[in-house]
């Protein structure tokens, strides 16, 4: 973890006369990105693909939910790539073919998910991804417009 947990309310507030509530201390959402990264660009011995299709839906569903500070995610970025012994990538890309049939089997599984073809998850991915790659995010990843600001 490059920094301190997040803190979320839960998911459903539970009414107790007495009981006090507290939020959540949650992985924060630089380390999650960078994990899945880093995962989906590995490869197994014989540099054969992994096959963690719900990587990339998970990069969706925070990229369209979740604001990113541009600093935060390039150190988790690095720290994750360094702690695995993975070079940060030049460019993200669909490990293999297999990924196009395993994305849209697991997006079709995810209630409200708009995103159900590999390649437009990609799209997405590679918009919050390649900046930090190429070192020219700044700021913040805004999520409604798919961009950093």
């Amino acid at each position: 973890m490059t920094r301190a947990p997040d803190s979320a309310p839960g998911l459903r507030a539970i009414q107790i006369e007495g009981l006090t509530t507290a939020d959540y201390w949650i992985y924060p959402v630089v380390d999650h990105l960078a994990d899945k990264l880093v995962a989906m660009t590995s490869t197994f011995a014989g540099d054969r693909p992994r096959t963690r299709y719900r990587d990339l839906v998970d990069m969706v569903l925070i990229a369209q939910s979740q604001t990113v500070d541009a600093t935060e995610l390039r150190v988790a970025v690095e720290s994750e790539c360094h702690h695995r012994g993975h070079s940060l990538p030049l460019q993200l890309t669909l490990p293999d073919e297999t990924w196009r049939n395993g994305y849209s089997a697991i997006a079709r599984t995810v209630p409200d998910l708009s995103v159900q073809a590999a390649d437009d998850a990609l799209t997405i991915a590679v918009s919050l991804f390649q900046p930090i790659f190429d070192g020219r995010a700044d700021g913040t990843w805004k999520p409604s417009e798919q961009r950093w600001i």
